[in-house]
């Protein structure tokens, strides 16, 4: 302590302690202006508020002209709250003068004050902890919380609850009440109504979870951890908090929104980092911290923005810097600071004018910086979601190439003048296009391509002839007891059916996931197809105006629907209604209410023909290589996709907006991770090469991946294994899961060694087999992991944008994915396997219906779709199919007596079995076309 007052004191000398002038206009009286600390540039000007004793957590009253802080004075007892008026320096004691008391806050527009007390327990100070126990915090089972008005009149309890109930803040746009309670053996945070209602928990994992803080809009919460993996610290954890006691020497800072939900870590350092608020607006948080003396007690302020990137350090001097809040208008940060004490351990409070963290603040360079620059520029709207195809992919492949280059890779592909080029190049299907001869007529009335109607992309080229009959939705779901089928001939007809699903009919049976996926155009097709209809027409009954014709643009790799089908403008349709003496409105209103009149409305009889091109164009796998020590060893390979859905389309889980699906998580997040991998593996000196892939075509079928597979810079047999990256982004309560284990013997302990070793829990499982880009190189019979933090709710979004990226989290992912390539770089043999056990599916894109078991083959359904049917890459162990003898090559062309032109027909085909239903498989084999029976499984 000795060491930490002499720098004070010198930097007092430094300083001059003098009395500083301070320019009029700030409205402040209280205490006096004194010079910041050399280096300290965020701050324009200071102001000392108190001179003598212990103050400290002063928050600010809404009108940001008092603070409430707690203080004790030379001499004095315990804490005690009090305000101060900025104005005039005057003081007020809130509390009771007895006990000990904390964490005060304004709420209730500034007539209220909420603050913990232990008094009513004993009006004197409790006893402090035995120092025999090491330097901990006390948790005094007798403090409750309070509320008084500002002039400390009117004490009363806010809530009764056992145990410690303290460190509670508030919320200004609805006076919720966050605090810290210790129950049910651990310490957690709470959220309340202002008036003590509805008291529910928020977070669960063991550790001290406290000091917690609102930002502005109430929106995120900002609170100190201790978490705890080892048995040992949990243990000793656990036997503390039995004695109410607390060990504060490890603590990072979380965020979570409102309610708690979505949790995540964004500093991991050493030391304890503790007292943070949000900076105005939200993004960053500002704290205290000894992290970079760790070992002492000298704190200083920090920001970090709430991805993890841009640490900055605010003060300097050394000594004690704390609890930093700023003002509701954001010009002045109050903090506590033992600057200029004139006695030891004697800590004032302080006011400072803001300048800005980018003003004058310390940088301090961390890994998440340049990741988070990497994730901002690929999703940049700039980009245009990075579509295959599109200038803004190719954007994204020339700087991938730069940013390997830097990070410290060679080029590893295909072959250029002097040497391997950074790209392998190749040839995919990118869209499809309207060709001459497309025409409609229906009646007398020729109707406009583009205007009027617009086939769909994955309609099939041929005549459109029949007379227009209404279908309802089209849909057909027995198990939500809905059949817009039910009773009606289609046959050599066309379909008029609506978009989307039925809003509330049905009492509202398709606001489920499951209902919402028989909106899926693609779906109806099929289904219109089954009932021998000639061609179908998608009309959107909604919106205001005419509704947009979607796209013409390929959205996936598969075949043809097998008939064409068309979207109708709203306005075409009306026309044809209104001769019927009927309108789409109403229309829908009889079928959500279950009028079976309305099924079979004749409309007119439709001439016309679709004819559609493909289009193909070139895109780029980024290739780079880490040398290793030996250029002989199997190399490792580690791969993330970087293409995306540039505006949406059929992948989109917002399907009705023609928006840019910036693609920040999906998968900005895993290609810019293998830039920061290159880094680490350089520096690890590794024996083994490691071959570096941003695949392209993932969003079309794997099509990078599997090009890759068939191609490689090696030979397949000398690759050692593939490390997948995709969507590793939105860390949340630090789990990570890394699929794939299963699909060598031994993976699952070396990732389960390296998780050991970071602050991350680790979900392990599955085989090799999944909706990334793992699974060509596991169909080519070689070991992989697919690094994951899961699918969220912007999956696949016009949301899923950068700045809701963690960070952070991204890097600690990277970390353990260093630790595992470290680990496989050995000479430590890997056993293939062939297990039963599926990846879990993605959110909202998963598999639904009876359970199958093959895994398609990606390349093929990367083609044109000269290839009828589903080529299967394998199937899984156990599996109906495996049981019903089908195997790698074979290609499935009808199931249950229904032709499959490609995986969505597969699907569909299942989606209307159920778990143990036998069906027959018609499949080739070679040239051979054969016929198998398979007992249908359960997902």
């Amino acid at each position: 302590m000795r060491c930490a007052l002499l720098v004070v004191v010198l930097a007092c000398l430094l300083a001059g302690c003098q009395r500083v002038e301070a320019p009029a206009g700030d409205g402040f009286h209280a205490g006096r202006v004194v010079a910041p600390l050399p280096g300290e540039g965020c701050f324009a000007r200071l102001r000392q508020l108190t001179f003598g004793g212990d103050n400290a957590e002063a928050y600010w009253a809404a009108d940001g002209r008092r603070l409430v802080f707690q203080a004790t004075w030379q001499g004095g007892g315990c804490d005690q709250i009090y305000t101060l008026d900025l104005a005039t320096g005057a003081r007020r004691l809130v509390s009771t003068g007895s006990g000990r008391t904390t964490c005060s806050y304004f709420f209730d527009h500034d007539r209220h004050i909420l603050f913990a007390s232990t008094h009513a327990a004993a009006p004197d100070c409790p006893e402090p902890p035995d120092p025999s126990h090491g330097y901990v915090w006390p948790l005094y089972p007798s403090y409750d919380l309070y509320r008084a008005e500002v002039d400390g009149s009117h004490l009363t309890p806010w809530i009764a609850l056992p145990g410690y109930t303290a460190e509670a803040t508030t919320c200004r746009q609805d006076d919720r009440i966050l605090f810290t309670q210790v129950a049910d053996g651990d310490i957690d945070l709470y959220v309340a109504e202002a008036d003590g209602s509805r008291v529910r928990r928020i977070t669960a994992t063991p550790g001290y979870d406290g000091g917690a803080f609102f930002s502005d809009d109430c929106g995120q919460i900002v609170w100190r951890a201790s978490r705890f993996k080892e048995p040992a610290k949990l243990a000793d954890f656990r036997a503390l908090l039995a004695r109410d006691l607390v060990r504060p020497s490890a603590m990072d800072l979380w965020v979570a929104n409102g309610e708690g939900e979505g949790a995540r870590q964004i500093t991991y350092l050493p030391g304890a980092s503790f007292a943070p608020s949000f900076l105005p607006g939200g993004r960053a948080v500002i704290f205290a911290s000894n992290w970079q003396d760790p070992a002492g007690r000298t704190f200083d302020l920090y920001t970090v923005a709430i991805d993890g990137s841009h640490l900055t350090r605010v003060t300097q001097g050394g000594g004690f810097n704390a609890f930093p809040m700023f003002s509701p208008d954001g010009r002045w940060l109050a903090f506590a600071s033992n600057r200029y004490g004139r006695h030891p351990h004697e800590t004032n409070l302080f006011v400072a004018e803001w300048r800005g963290e980018a003003e004058g603040g310390e940088a301090i360079p961390t890994p998440v910086d340049p990741y988070m620059a990497d994730v901002r520029w690929l999703a940049d709207p700039a980009r245009a979601g990075r579509r295959v195809g599109t200038a803004g992919i190719e954007a994204a492949a020339d700087y991938l190439a730069r940013r390997f280059a830097e990070a410290g890779a060679l080029p590893a592909g295909d072959p250029a003048a002097g040497g391997p080029s950074w790209f392998q190049t190749f040839e995919v299907t990118v869209g499809v296009r309207l060709e001459k001869g497309t025409r409609l007529t229906a009646g007398e009335e020729r109707l406009r391509p583009e205007v009027d109607y617009l086939p769909a992309a994955f309609s099939a080229s041929g005549p459109v002839a029949g007379t227009v009959v209404f279908g309802g939705y089209g849909i057909e779901a027995p198990e939500l007891h809905w059949d817009d089928y039910d009773g009606l001939d289609v046959r050599h007809k066309v379909v008029l059916a609506l978009r989307d699903v039925p809003a509330g009919g049905n009492e509202g049976v398709f606001a489920s996931p499951a209902g919402r996926r028989y909106s899926d155009p693609r779906y109806k097709a099929f289904i219109a197809r089954e009932h021998g209809a000639a061609a179908l027409l998608l009309v959107a009954a909604e919106g205001e105006g005419e509704e947009a014709l979607p796209p013409l643009a390929a959205d996936a790799p598969e075949s043809e629907a097998g008939i064409p089908v068309l979207y109708l403008s709203r306005a075409s349709a009306a026309r044809w209604l209104a001769a019927q003496g009927s309108d789409l409105a109403t229309l829908r209103a009889r079928v959500e209410a279950g009028d079976p009149p309305v099924h079979g409305v004749a409309l007119p009889h439709l001439d016309g023909e679709v004819v559609l091109a493909r289009t193909r164009a070139t895109t780029r796998n980024v290739i780079g290589v880490v040398p290793g020590s030996d250029p002989q060893a199997a190399p490792l390979l580690l791969g993330a996709h970087y293409d995306h859905l540039g505006h949406g389309g059929a992948g989109s889980l917002a399907p009705d907006r023609q928006a840019i699906h910036p693609g920040a998580d999906d998968n900005a997040s895993g290609s810019a991770l293998l830039i920061d991998l290159i880094g680490r593996l350089k520096a690890a000196h590794l024996r083994r090469p490691v071959v570096v892939a941003a695949l392209t075509g993932e969003e079309i079928g794997l099509a990078g991946s599997s090009h890759l597979a068939r191609n490689l810079p090696v030979a397949a047999a000398h690759l050692r294994a593939m490390l997948n990256f995709d969507m590793v982004g939105r860390l949340t309560d630090n789990q990570l899961t890394v699929f794939g284990t299963d699909s060598a013997a031994e993976l699952k302990g070396v990732v389960e060694a390296a998780c050991a070793g970071s602050p991350l829990t680790c979900q392990v499982g599955g085989d090799g087999f999944g909706p990334s880009d793992m699974t060509p190189f596991y169909a080519a019979n070689l070991p992989v992991l697919f690094f994951t933090t899961g699918p969220e709710a912007d999956y696949h979004r016009p949301t899923d944008t950068a700045d809701r990226v963690n960070g952070a989290g991204a890097i600690a992912v990277a970390k353990v994915a260093v630790a595992v390539v470290a680990a496989l770089a050995g000479d430590t043999p890997l056993t293939l396997q062939r297990t039963g056990h599926p990846l879990a599916q993605r959110a909202e894109g998963g598999g639904y219906g009876a359970y199958f078991g093959i895994v398609p083959d990606p390349a093929a359904l990367a083609g044109d779709g000269a290839i009828a049917g589903v080529t299967i890459a394998g199937c899984r162990a156990g599996s109906p199919a495996q049981q019903a003898g089908l195997a790698k090559g074979d290609v499935i062309v009808a199931l249950g007596g229904h032709p499959v032109a490609n995986l969505r027909d597969l699907a569909f085909c299942l989606r209307g079995h159920q778990a143990g239903e036998q069906v027959a498989v018609r499949y080739r084999r070679g040239a051979a076309e054969l016929t198998a029976e398979a007992t249908l499984g359960k997902r």
